[in-house]
Formats: C-alpha cells, sequence, structure tokens
C-alpha cells in the first residue's frame, strides 16, 4: 500500500473531525473509514497537535493584542492627567489637579507592570498552552439511536 500524502491524510483528518461533530462513536467512525483502531489513534493524535498548535496561535495573538490595547490606554491616560495637573488656564482646580497627578503615578505603576509582566505572560501563556493540552474524548460506547444517517 502506497503512502499517503499529506493533502490525503488532512483529507482524512477532517473527515473525523466532522464525523465527531456529528457525534458518531468511535466504533462508528471506525466502521465508516474503514480504519484499524491504531490508525484512528493515530489520527486523534494528529487533529490534538493541530488543535493544540491552532489555540496557542490564537491566544497568543489575541493576548499580545490586548496588552498593546492595554498600554495605549495607560499612556492616553497619562496624558490627560498630565494635561489636567499642569493646567495654567484655571479651568481645574487644586484638588482636580492634585487627583490628576496621583492617578496619573497610579496609571504609570500599571504601565510599569504591564511592561514588565507582559512578555513574562506570553511566555506562560504559551509554555501553559503546551503543558495543558485537553483533549476531546471520543466515546467508546455505541448509541441507543442508531437511525441518524451517515451524510457527506
Amino acid at each position: 500500500m502506497a503512502k499517503k500524502t499529506k493533502m490525503e491524510l488532512a483529507k482524512v483528518r477532517i473527515e473525523i473531525r466532522r464525523l465527531i461533530s456529528l457525534g458518531l462513536t468511535k466504533p462508528e467512525i471506525l466502521k465508516h473509514m474503514e480504519m484499524a483502531d491504531s490508525t484512528f489513534r493515530w489520527h486523534l493524535t494528529n487533529i490534538y497537535a493541530e488543535d493544540k498548535k491552532q489555540l496557542q496561535q490564537e491566544s497568543s495573538q489575541y493576548l499580545e493584542s490586548e496588552i498593546l490595547w492595554a498600554r495605549e490606554r495607560l499612556q492616553r491616560t497619562i496624558h490627560t492627567c498630565e494635561e489636567i495637573a499642569n493646567d495654567k488656564t484655571g479651568t481645574n482646580d487644586a484638588k482636580d489637579r492634585l487627583e490628576a497627578e496621583r492617578l496619573k503615578v497610579e496609571t504609570t505603576i500599571d504601565l510599569i507592570r504591564l511592561l514588565r509582566d507582559g512578555p513574562h505572560l506570553l511566555h506562560n501563556e504559551e509554555e501553559g498552552s503546551n503543558n495543558q493540552a485537553q483533549r476531546t474524548n471520543v466515546p467508546d460506547n455505541t448509541r441507543a439511536n442508531k437511525s441518524k444517517s451517515i451524510q457527506k
């Protein structure tokens, strides 16, 4: 038997994903796909690895964006506080200027924490998803209702 190409293997995994999403059990999938149990497990291992990689990328990209947006919001807050604190027009009273200075200091500390911890959060996110891969179990038992048809 000739080796399957990457494209053929990908098609098999897509079909397995489809059948799992339809709620078929492992024995039903094996029968439908005319596949050995060990081959099915091999494909599932690859599916889990693909899912893990995709989720890592999505999670990392989302977290990176959130960190950058938070940095921009903090920088805008600092800028606004500086404008209020340095107001010489008399629009803001002394109490408002002091409050703006206090908020500017707090926001600066938050920004420093974000810049210090942000890369660490990204690194931990990547490691965490490497160490905590969650798998979706395919039930081995057969369903009571066998009337569902397998549609392509």
